[in-house]
């Protein structure tokens, strides 16, 4: 395939939890969180909606928005601002709350 080509290419990227489970990112907004969400978390650090992940197709990359949480949203052990989306890059770790992923 042609470099020009790749670089028009959405990423099919996954979170991988803990324990090894998958979650295919979808290319729309998924919200996250342990009540009535698209990807639900259990867990008392994690709020009913804790965070947001949509897919920029303008930078052909995901970005990730904490919903202004009583215990955060971490990228790399660093607390993102609440309410700005921050761009997510491969092999990225999440924490929402005490609740860890990898972006692969």
């Amino acid at each position: 395939m042609s470099e020009d080509k790749e670089k028009y290419l959405s990423p099919e990227w996954c979170m991988v939890d803990d324990q090894g489970q998958r979650y295919m990112l979808p290319k729309t907004m998924i919200f996250m969180g342990h009540e009535e969400c698209d990807f639900i978390i259990e867990g008392s650090s994690v709020d009913k909606r804790h965070a947001v992940v949509t897919f920029d197709h303008y930078l052909n990359k995901f970005k990730i928005k904490d919903l202004s949480t009583i215990h955060g949203t971490f990228i790399n052990d660093v607390r993102i601002p609440e309410q700005e989306y921050i761009t997510l890059e491969e092999k990225y770790t999440i924490r929402l709350g005490f609740y860890i992923l990898c972006l692969i």
